[in-house]
């Protein structure tokens, strides 16, 4: 059952101030600009609607089981810290939480009873940025110069620049603040104003206050839905609904709109985006609140890492935040630095690929700094590591698009981590997960060679093919330069056409054969720009042996118009070096890297 009610923008401020009026703690931060704070009062002076709001009516039993927080009201425009507080009390039988409308009721609250500080370019004696606290204000002189200008102008003031007349750039504007507005009589307002201002324009002040005054404390411009539901599913079906064409919301928001009672010194939003902050700082990768959520379910063993499923489980959250947080985030803060550390932090990999090494380094209970630790167990698991992260790439081992793979990987690691004393990779390459395990044999290499420049999966495997440890700072190159072949008057240049053959069938040949991984190397980023469109034979004649070897290039001089016997003799060594990479056996792998 639902119903309408409808206040004025005062008493639903007050309601708001109170605490009667909450917020889940599935919504957002507030997020909107000053400017289209000063918009929304702007409409209501022209009598513009401004929208329903939609509630969730809750009693204290929904409050002590469910997480909320209070609308903040002296706002500070930064982005690194959360400005919701948590509500603490149950002092009332009823509360109204907000589904639909956060960013139109805070700029409310902020206008008549709070502030908003901006960062100024002063710092304060710890060298950390100075913010200066304004209120909102209207200019009681303010007049239309311009067809497109606003009616009315509405600014954040300091606080002792209000209720002054100052000039602004060659005109000169007097700036009330709205809450003295409403609070004050129109005799009060006017006589202020003319202590200051010696010209008369008493009967515009007047008129201008009194609109204002009327759209805010009498006329009720507040109309809410209000929604009574018990289930928090049945409130998020609302919340999505009405928020599908608004800021976009993660699984991880609604989730925590049920951490209640699991966190009580702080709030959680807070703690997470001080942890998401803390870890991206330290590698290439970046993490979210659903990757944390994700790797917390997998880690505490979960029998579903579904997001959406573990909505309201209170027990699952409180093995997450209360009983194995700090190993969970010391388990993803070492696996986000190791696959730096092994050169692929740059790779955009997909969360569960991560998720599985974020849970081996939580159940052997990760030492600090393990990334790039010296001891013989550490050398071993970065080996394997990369080998997991190469392998899952190239077999696509998550592409059912489901959870049902990962947890069956987690069982694979759960049963052979002690026994391997080993990140498990023997396990992985022998072992069902998925369409297939992660052995790589004739079909899956012939398959590599086809690879096209576009492919993600080109940059690492090229990196195992070359022995490139850290990718970070390389590129991939074309070694025939494909800006030669695919311009039809260079290409006829080069070609020296000695035999009278069809130059645009043999362009169509080169064009084919230009992105597969046979004409494609790993360069550090100045190599590569430095190569540029130069022919390769003017290139590669003054490259060392070792550079030849390391980047699989076929002996001999090459012109040109040998283009297609080069990348099939290039297909030839890369089979062979590709073999050679991804053999069948942990001990062989280790092997290759001197680690037997």
């Amino acid at each position: 059952m639902s119903v309408y009610d409808s206040y004025t923008i005062q008493e639903y401020v007050n309601n708001v101030v109170e605490g009667r009026v909450i917020l889940p703690a599935m919504q957002r931060d507030f997020v909107w600009k000053k400017e289209k704070i000063y918009a929304l009062y702007e409409s209501l002076m022209l009598g513009y609607p401004i929208g329903t709001f939609i509630v969730w009516k809750v009693n204290s039993e929904i409050i002590k089981k469910y997480a909320f927080n209070e609308f903040v009201k002296d706002y500070v425009a930064r982005e690194d810290v959360s400005q919701k507080r948590r509500i603490c009390s149950n002092e009332y039988s009823e509360y109204f939480a907000v589904l639909d409308g956060q960013q139109r009721i805070t700029a409310f609250v902020i206008g008549l009873t709070g502030s908003y500080s901006e960062k100024t370019k002063l710092k304060n004696a710890d060298g950390t940025p100075k913010y200066t606290k304004k209120v909102l204000c209207i200019n009681f002189l303010y007049e239309k110069q311009e067809e497109s200008a606003c009616e009315y102008e509405f600014r954040f003031v300091a606080e002792e620049n209000a209720k002054n007349v100052v000039e602004d750039n060659g005109r000169y504007c007097y700036w009330m603040p709205v809450s003295e507005v409403i609070n004050s009589t129109l005799w009060d307002i006017l006589s202020e104003f003319e202590k200051k201002y010696e010209k008369k324009k008493g009967s515009e002040i007047v008129k201008t206050a009194e609109l204002l005054r009327k759209v805010l404390i009498e006329k009720q411009n507040i109309y809410t839905y209000v929604a009574k539901k018990e289930k928090l599913e049945d409130v998020i079906d609302i919340f999505l609904r009405v928020n599908s064409l608004g800021q976009p919301l993660e699984a991880s928001d609604l989730i925590l709109s049920s951490a209640t009672s699991c966190i009580v010194d702080e709030d959680v939003h807070d703690l997470l985006r001080r942890t998401i902050n803390s870890i991206n700082d330290l590698s290439n990768i970046k993490i979210n609140k659903d990757f944390i959520l994700t790797a917390g379910l997998m880690c505490i063993e979960a029998e579903s890492i579904s997001l959406g499923k573990a909505c309201s489980r209170k027990e699952m959250l409180e093995a997450i935040f209360k009983t194995h947080w700090e190993g969970l985030v010391k388990a993803i803060r070492e696996a986000v630095r190791l696959v730096d550390y092994v050169g692929f932090g740059k790779l955009n990999l997909t969360r569960n690929i991560l998720c599985v090494i974020v849970y081996y380094l939580f159940k052997i209970n990760v030492k600090d700094n393990y990334y790039k630790s010296s001891t013989e167990r550490a050398r071993k698991d970065r080996v394997l590591i990369r080998q997991w992260i190469l392998r899952a790439l190239i077999k696509k081992v998550f592409m059912d698009g489901t959870g049902a793979t990962l947890l069956r990987i987690r069982k694979l690691i759960l049963d052979n981590y002690k026994k391997e004393k080993l990140f498990p990779l023997d396990a992985l390459l022998w072992g069902d997960f998925s369409r297939s395990n992660l052995k790589i044999d004739e079909s899956n290499i012939d398959d590599l060679l086809e690879l096209k420049y576009t492919d993600k999966r080109v940059l690492p495997v090229l990196a195992e093919i070359q022995r490139q440890v850290d990718v970070n700072n390389m590129e991939v190159d074309h070694i025939f330069s494909k800006a030669t072949i695919n311009q039809k008057r260079r290409f006829k240049k080069l070609y020296k056409n000695e035999s009278n053959v069809d130059v645009n069938a043999e362009q169509d040949k080169y064009k084919r054969r230009v992105d597969c991984l046979s004409n494609l190397q790993l360069l550090k980023k100045g190599e590569n720009c430095s190569k540029g469109d130069l022919e390769y034979k003017d290139w590669v004649k003054d490259k060392t042996e070792d550079f030849r070897v390391v980047h699989v290039l076929p002996e001999g001089e090459y012109e040109f118009k040998d283009f297609i016997k080069f990348v099939e003799k290039r297909n030839e060594l890369l089979r062979a070096r590709l073999e050679r990479a991804f053999p069948a056996s942990v001990a062989e792998i280790l092997a290759i890297h001197g680690l037997q």
